[in-house]
């Protein structure tokens, strides 16, 4: 794998004329490393998810996102073309379900320490 074209020679976010679009699966690390934090807040990483998820909706289950930890926040965070934040979207059960934030607070001892 370190050998291969890709890992040697990898794309970049912020390169001009990058897209998710050739992609069919997208994963949001988690973590507090300085690597996982620029995407948390890089407006172009929001933009770019914005119009990758959506797709990941349709129910032809050609395209994914997966995100862990504090990768969760990038899609949380991005903005449609509309305006409206993804984070909305972000449910574990579709429509009427709770916010998986809001599931966890509620077994937590302290959730204002969390």
């Amino acid at each position: 794998m370190h050998a291969s074209k890709e890992c040697q020679h990898p794309l970049s976010w912020s390169e001009s004329g990058f897209s998710l679009d050739s992609f069919s699966f997208v994963f949001l690390p988690g973590g507090r490393d300085r690597a996982v934090r620029q995407i948390l807040d890089d407006t172009t990483v929001h933009s770019l998810l914005a119009e990758y998820f959506p797709q990941a909706r349709r129910p032809n289950g050609v395209k994914a996102v997966g995100a862990i930890c504090h990768g969760v926040l990038a899609l949380a965070n991005a903005e449609d073309a509309d305006g409206q934040i993804l984070g909305a979207y972000y449910k574990t059960y579709g429509a009427g379900s709770e916010d998986v934030e809001d599931s966890v607070k509620k077994c937590l001892k302290d959730p204002e320490k969390q």
